[in-house]
């Protein structure tokens, strides 16, 4: 199932990939250095580009509602 849905999302990511736990982490000690000592305030995302493009919500293949997420919630509980 994870495979699945990497298949669907990986090609809506600009950097065409996941980001490593080393790329998160430049930024958190970026962050904590004082270097960032004047940033205040930001929304800071690391993640490829990703909230620059439209990304679908769920995989192509409509096996979406066997994800717990959609699948596993009680029809009341779901948005």
């Amino acid at each position: 199932m994870a495979t699945a849905f990497l298949a669907s999302v990986l090609p809506a990511i600009p950097a065409h990939r996941c980001g490593t736990a080393e790329e998160v982490s430049s930024l958190v000690l970026f962050l904590l250095s004082d270097a960032a000592v004047y940033v205040t305030g930001q929304n800071i995302g690391v993640d490829g580009g990703m909230g620059q493009s439209t990304i679908p919500l769920r995989p192509q293949d409509h096996q979406a509602a066997l994800l717990p997420v959609y699948g596993g919630l009680p029809p009341k509980a779901r948005l």
